[in-house]
Parts: C-alpha cells; structure tokens; sequence
C-alpha cells in the first residue's frame, strides 16, 4: 500500500489509500489459496469469496475445488485420530469437528451456484 495525504480546506487532511503492484501480487496469491485451518474458514474463506464475487475474477471453480480437498485432507486426518483414539471425550471431540468439516464440503458444493 502507499499512502499520500490530501489537504482539504475546513477540514482534517485526507489519508488516500493506493495497492502497489507488489500489493496486488500479494492480494493475487493470498485470494487463490484454500484457508488451511477449519476455524478460520467463515472469515478468511468468506472473504475470499466477496472478493472474487465483487471483482468478478476467474478462478472461483479451482479455489472450492482446493478448499474442498483441503477439508477432505483434514477430515481423513481426524478419521486416523479417532482410530488412533480410545478416550471417549477425545474421540466425541474429534468427531465434533469432522462433522464440522463435512458441513463445510456440503456448503462447498452449493457455493458455485451462488455466482
């Protein structure tokens, strides 16, 4: 980002906001690439797909394929851990997030009919 200030008269000065090319390349990757952790998929994932709704930018299709294959990676993850696993508790929560997990690639599966 670079910034300059603009002078208004009667007013506060104005702090305009402009990407740099090395900006844009970075937003570029960063909105392409799957969230990586369950948690932070309704804030991160969410907003990756504002961005590529509001920008109108190719894409959409590998980026839930990728998400999707990123909670399918975790969710075989937790299927070895529950495997794994012979405390109750341990094994209640692991199925707790799995289920997350699957909602997630059910939703996955509407996404692209909503763009």
């Amino acid at each position: 980002m670079s910034v300059r200030v603009e002078e208004q008269p009667n007013r506060p000065a104005r702090k305009v906001y402009q990407l740099t090319p090395e900006g844009r390349a970075a937003f570029e990757e960063w909105v392409h690439q799957p969230t990586p952790y369950l948690r932070r998929i309704r804030v991160e994932f969410l907003a990756r797909l504002y961005f590529f709704q509001r920008l109108s930018m190719d894409g959409l299709d590998r980026l839930v394929a990728g998400q999707k294959a990123v909670c399918r990676d975790q969710i075989e993850r937790f299927d070895r851990l529950m495997a794994d696993t012979e405390e109750p508790f341990a094994h209640l929560v692991l199925e707790f997030r799995r289920g997350q997990l699957e909602a997630v690639v059910r939703w996955l599966d509407r996404c692209p009919e909503h763009f």
